[in-house]
């Protein structure tokens, strides 16, 4: 069941690592930590928010 999962993943990662480049989708890893925790509370929340929103700041390209 591990061995399953850890594929999916793994096949997931470098599918979506090749449609956005490392660069941009390494950014959004930041998230990972809040979205495995197994209890979220308030504060971790709106940290998570935080990280998530600061994550896609830096990803807008400023338009020239």
């Amino acid at each position: 069941m591990a061995l399953f999962s850890s594929l999916i993943g793994y096949v997931a990662w470098f599918w979506v690592l090749g449609r956005g480049g490392i660069t941009r989708i390494s950014a959004w890893q930041l998230g990972q930590p809040v979205l495995t925790v197994k209890r979220i509370t308030w504060l971790l929340a709106i940290a998570g928010v935080a990280v998530l929103v600061g994550t896609a700041l830096t990803q807008v390209r400023p338009r020239r």
